[in-house]
């Protein structure tokens, strides 16, 4: 018998759910220190989900904008 299997997450995908846990667990906390440690936790996982953005080189950003391939046929 074969088994279904889910397409793999993108690690924004990863990072993004991460960061929504995080959220919802520090908004049933008292305001405090385990509170905070969360918030500082989702502001790093945002920094890294903007850091993996910025390095994501020009043509893979351009491919997934577009749903095209760069430098994919030649018309001259």
């Amino acid at each position: 018998m074969k088994r279904n299997r889910s397409k793999p997450h993108s690690f924004e995908d990863q990072l993004a759910k991460a960061a929504f846990n995080l959220k919802a667990q520090a908004r049933k906390l008292r305001p405090g220190e385990e509170r905070e440690a969360l918030l500082q936790k989702v502001r790093q996982i945002d920094a890294a989900a903007h850091l993996n953005k910025w390095l994501k080189p020009a043509d893979l950003r351009f491919a997934k904008a577009t749903g095209q391939r760069k430098g994919g046929s030649d018309d001259r």
